[in-house]
């Protein structure tokens, strides 16, 4: 039973090629910042905030994976364990596009339990560089049964739609646990 300190748990899981921009995605969204220079990310980045939606408050939890095959091992875990799964690939780099296609079949594979995905191509406002169309993104995410959404996280196009679409989805399809909110 929830008490007055605890909260519902909803946990949220990056994964992409490297350079793909999840960390520029996440600070975006948490800080309302972006970075020019590329810092990689090592491991696995949690990033947490108090979030509340239709009068229940819940404790988001982000997880950014490391977007190289080193950290690989460690992703199974996240992804078991999310309620959401944002894909993430570049729009101007056709190569990390092809690797959300083999992540959402391994994730369909590999979990006991049906999860909440969306295909999110970022970078979308570098129009001129772009290798991957708005099409395509979307035939991807279809096929995934998956939600599909463009974002930029230089100019913030996108961004809170993005993170609006993926907590509505996992919120509405899991059962969450509850923690208690000295967690967040």
């Amino acid at each position: 039973m929830a008490t007055s300190k605890s909260l519902f748990c909803l946990k949220l899981t990056l994964i992409g090629e490297a350079k793909s921009g999840k960390t520029s995605i996440v600070n975006r969204f948490f800080n309302d910042q972006f970075e020019e220079a590329y810092d990689p990310t090592f491991g696995l980045s949690p990033n947490k905030e108090l979030i509340e939606r239709n009068g229940t408050k819940y404790g988001l939890l982000v997880w950014d994976i490391a977007g190289n095959k080193f950290w690989e091992f460690m992703i199974r875990d996240c992804f078991e364990e999310a309620h959401g799964i944002l894909l993430i690939y570049d729009v101007t780099n056709r190569n990390s596009f092809l690797h959300v296609s083999s992540w959402g079949k391994r994730i369909e594979k590999e979990s006991k339990n049906r999860k909440t995905l969306l295909v999110v191509g970022n970078k979308c406002d570098l129009e001129k560089e772009r290798e991957v169309s708005f099409d395509e993104g979307k035939q991807l995410a279809d096929s995934l049964d998956a939600t599909f959404i463009e974002v930029s996280a230089q100019n913030s196009h996108n961004i809170s739609s993005l993170f609006e679409i993926i907590i509505s989805q996992a919120i509405g399809m899991n059962k969450l646990s509850i923690f208690e909110s000295s967690l967040i």
